[in-house]
């Protein structure tokens, strides 16, 4: 396992292209050894901030600190950091062997040396045996392999990925998921990976960082905020939320629809009087049709039911407003389309954010 520390810091990093501000002043202390995901819609900046890491780009501002050291001026090819790039850029002529050893080669290490390694890492991605073969024999998933082990070649201190998967079909991207995961926790290298899938994102990561408009949204691990976003954006992009708008009208109280909920979690940023938005998420909504619930509810239409396999989500109107309830097929309730029922949850399953 690599003994080596990423002590990766960002500070104040802003990034312009003309007037557009695709990094806008990032403070991010990125953790070590740890699997870190960059995640956020088209066009947020977060391949813009990975090219920033690898020394692809020069900021406009602020500084890149590696392991005590600023490293903005440096080079991308002193940095020693791996990166694979969304479209792989693989050489067509060149074997799976000398794919790998490419960066090797260029670094001056004898020919005894570069097999050696590269023998280590056709086993490391599972590929022994076939260093021979062109690029152009293999398929997106075997490419995709060869592309992590080059840039693995130089036992690097870093480890940075462009939307690796988003080439392959969904079967092979979750299979890759899983790989690169194991991969990364038996390398111990600090792996940065951009994305806007917020799925692969929730599957691999120790660590992630949600940006929107060049800024940092929040950061921590998936599990923090998947249950505690901190703003509407935040709760709407990981997973699915039903946002609900609300009325602060006390110490961890607000009012919505008319009623009054003790919520657990709240915005340090809300103040009594302030409009808010309450985030509940689809499988802590309750569904009653018999009137025994006792806990905060709201009476709703049911429009659709969805019968997934595995789960089932029920969508239901109340107002003008459009809620979702997911269940396994077990709990699922004896209502259909066109029924009214009442939605129940509890304020220890809600957060509250800023509009």
């Amino acid at each position: 396992m690599s003994d080596q520390s990423s002590g990766l810091e960002l500070q104040k990093l802003t990034m312009n292209f003309g007037t557009v501000r695709a990094v806008d002043d990032v403070d991010l202390a990125l953790p070590e050894g740890q699997f870190v995901c960059l995640l956020g819609p088209s066009g947020c900046g977060k391949t813009t901030l990975l090219r920033l890491i690898a020394g692809l780009q020069t900021p406009t501002s602020g500084d890149i600190v590696f392991n005590g050291r600023s490293i903005v001026d440096v080079p991308s090819h002193k940095r020693d950091f791996g990166m694979v790039f969304q479209s792989l850029a693989l050489f067509p002529h060149l074997t799976i062997a000398e794919n790998i050893a490419y960066s090797l080669r260029i670094r001056g290490q004898s020919a005894a040396q570069t097999k050696a390694r590269v023998d280590v890492l056709l086993d490391m991605v599972h590929m022994s045996g076939v260093g021979d073969r062109r690029i152009t024999q293999l398929s997106g998933g075997q490419r995709q392999r060869v592309a992590i082990a080059r840039a693995l070649a130089i036992s690097p201190r870093l480890f940075l990925l462009d939307e690796p998967l988003s080439a392959l079909d969904a079967k092979l991207r979750e299979a890759m998921q899983v790989e690169l995961r194991q991969l990364q926790r038996d390398l111990g290298i600090t792996t940065i990976v951009v994305t806007h899938d917020q799925r692969e994102a929730m599957t691999m990561a120790d660590h992630v960082v949600i940006m929107k408009d060049g800024k940092v949204q929040q950061n921590g691990s998936p599990l923090d905020i998947y249950r505690k976003p901190a703003t509407a954006f935040v709760a709407d992009f990981i997973g699915s939320s039903n946002l609900l708008p609300c009325l602060v009208t006390g110490n961890s109280v607000v009012s919505v629809f008319g009623q009054t909920v003790t919520i657990a979690n709240m915005s340090d940023d809300l103040k009594t009087g302030d409009d808010a938005v309450l985030s509940v998420r689809p499988e802590n909504l309750h569904i009653h049709t018999d009137g025994s619930h006792s806990a905060m509810n709201i009476a709703a239409t049911v429009t659709f039911i969805r019968d997934l396999g595995s789960q089932v989500e029920i969508m239901l109107t109340h107002g003008n407003h459009q809620l979702v309830a997911t269940m396994t097929p077990k709990d699922r309730p004896g209502v259909s389309i066109g029924d009214t029922v009442a939605v129940e949850f509890s304020g220890d399953a809600c957060t509250v954010v800023p509009v």
